[in-house]
């Protein structure tokens, strides 16, 4: 705003005082001298953003904060003297892995002295709810001074941590602890207590609650910590302790433990009880996840399966890709037993059975899943073709990837009116990528009788054409492996000369029935099963070239044909 005077005489320096304003940023030195060694100044700062102070801050926040402050300073070196003041405003920290995610603070305090060859701060951040106190000093004053301070923590609204996931709902308690501050102003060390007391955690997506839950973190000057925590949810018992070194020097390592039983979690699509006996052991950036987890009971319902989609294999490299995306080589290996109890049900592509057995799931270091084990399923009911099959026996076996197990499945439907009752029934088996259904029958009969007592409830030679094309159907919708002999045996039973089903457009899946009534005259019969759209054509030779076509359907027609050969 004036005009800056610099006087330099014989190693003295006198610089008048000067703003730099740049709205609402304002930072002015009031006056600055330099005599012999000897040094006076003051100023102060006014909306200094903290954008500017960003390569020396440690913590993420929050461009738009500011700071503000004055000092004076005076003196040489050993027998400085002098006070600070600043205050950090409009405070959030920002969350890693959280887009615009970020907890406001409140705002900071910090008064210095120099006095001497030292200097005392003391530090204050106040909310409602929130309190953080320090006091410190550095011997000598500067950047090799030696730290010796405290600094107090209580907490008592923990909502802003509902920031850090979005699945917490509500978390009560209260956070509280201390740390003695040591070692150099540049290399500090600390040690002390945090915990948190009292405390209550509702998580949605899964809903699960905790109650009583109490943790502790301890940590000493050598770098050494430990953790331990509890809690209990519906009368069960949660706990999780850890042990680690090498906090200070970048060379951390931890071996961790989480223990539970028969914890309680519920989500529209499922309830489930779970026992976690777990391990966690980390070192040399690399971690390791190792145990057990019991499932006793489980009750799962899946309304909409996920639509598969075709996954690249492994060494699979595409062009313009950042493998390193996919995150740290070796940073996670997860190698965990799944015990699945005797109370597990699944509902699921009308599929309602109970399952049970041990898996033993493997995540690689470069997360490739591969999981073995065998489960039994029984006790359960299959719907298919509109009709409810008891499940008689089954296994879903597990050899590498989780999304292509082997099944081995029978369900069968008894039909009683018969003397003696007949049992029909589909083996389904394969993997699931290439499942293979077949029909099976007590006693053994032919695969076309046998399909149309497992969908009609008798005999195919006792029913309708009509019967006929839904028997085809469902062998074409089943997959059947042999549709074909079964195609044929219904056109032996029926007469018909052409029996067959096609599918025209991704949206359209018709039965064809034909039969050769005279020499000139052909009738066809197409149904179509998705839009419930049925046509009927006549065909009449009126010469081995000219044709007379007649359809009657959604919209009939009558057409004039010539043929030729080329």
């Amino acid at each position: 705003r004036e005009p800056v005077t610099l006087i330099y005489d014989q190693g003295s320096i006198d610089l008048s005082g000067f703003c730099l304003v740049g709205q609402p940023s304002e930072a002015c030195l009031a006056r600055l001298t330099y005599d012999q060694g000897s040094i006076s100044t003051a100023g102060r700062v006014k909306q200094l953003p903290l954008g500017f102070a960003a390569p020396w801050l440690r913590l993420p926040v929050r461009d738009d904060g500011f700071v503000e402050g004055e000092w004076r300073i005076e003196g040489a070196p050993g027998r400085w003297q002098g006070n600070l003041r600043l205050a950090a405003r409009s405070l959030f920290l920002l969350l890693p892995d959280v887009e615009e995610a970020a907890i406001e603070l409140p705002d900071l305090t910090v008064d210095g002295t120099l006095d001497g060859t030292d200097l005392t701060m003391d530090a204050a951040a106040l909310a409602p709810g929130f309190s953080v106190t320090g006091a410190a000093s550095v011997t000598p004053a500067g950047p090799e001074g030696q730290l010796d301070g405290r600094v107090e923590l209580v907490v008592t609204d923990l909502s802003m941590l509902r920031a850090f996931d979005y699945r917490i709902a509500s978390l009560g308690g209260e956070l509280r602890g201390g740390l003695d501050l040591t070692g150099g102003l540049l290399a500090p060390r600390f040690e002390g207590l945090l915990e948190i007391v009292d405390a209550d955690l509702q998580l949605k997506d899964p809903d699960l609650a905790l109650e009583d839950l109490d943790a502790a973190l301890t940590i000493d000057d050598s770098g050494t910590f430990g953790f331990r925590a509890t809690a209990s949810s519906d009368g069960a018992q949660l706990s999780a302790q850890a042990a680690g070194s090498g906090l200070f020097d970048g060379d951390v390592s931890l071996q961790g433990s989480l223990v539970g039983r028969e914890l309680q979690a519920r989500h529209p699509d499922w309830e489930v009880s779970v026992s976690p006996d777990l391990r966690l052991d980390y070192a040399d950036g690399a971690g390791r996840v190792s145990g057990r987890v019991e499932i006793p009971s489980a009750d799962v319902r899946i309304n909409t399966l996920p639509t598969s989609m075709p996954r690249p294999s492994d060494d699979v490299v595409v062009l313009g890709r950042d493998e390193r995306a996919r995150g740290p080589v070796g940073s996670m290996v997860v190698d965990v037993e799944l015990v699945l109890g005797d109370d597990v049900s699944l509902a699921a592509a009308g599929v309602v059975a109970n399952l049970r057995g041990t898996l033993r799931a493997r995540l690689d270091e470069r997360g490739r899943t591969n999981v073995r084990g065998k489960l039994d399923v029984s006790g359960g009911i299959v719907s298919a073709q509109g009709q409810t099959l008891t499940l008689e026996s089954g296994s879903i076996v597990y050899n590498g990837p989780i999304d292509n197990p082997y099944l081995d499945i029978r369900a069968v439907r008894i039909i009683d009116d018969r003397a003696p009752p007949i049992k029909v029934g589909l083996h389904i088996r394969g993997t699931a990528n290439n499942l293979i259904t077949s029909v099976f029958s007590e006693p053994p009969m032919s695969d076309s009788r046998a399909l149309s007592f497992l969908v009609l409830g008798r005999d195919l030679e006792e029913g309708s054409s009509g019967d006929s094309n839904q028997v085809l159907a469902a062998a074409i919708n089943l997959g059947l492996s042999r549709a074909d002999s079964i195609t044929s045996e219904i056109k032996r039973f029926t007469g018909l000369d052409e029996l067959s089903a096609m599918a025209e457009t991704q949206n359209s899946f018709a039965i064809v029935a034909g039969k050769r009534v005279t020499e000139d005259i052909y009738v066809r019969y197409t149904y179509d099963t998705l839009t419930a759209i049925s046509a009927l054509l006549v065909r009449y030779s009126l010469t081995d070239r000219w044709h007379l076509e007649a359809r009657s359907s959604e919209y009939s027609s009558m057409d004039l044909m010539y043929s030729f050969e080329q």
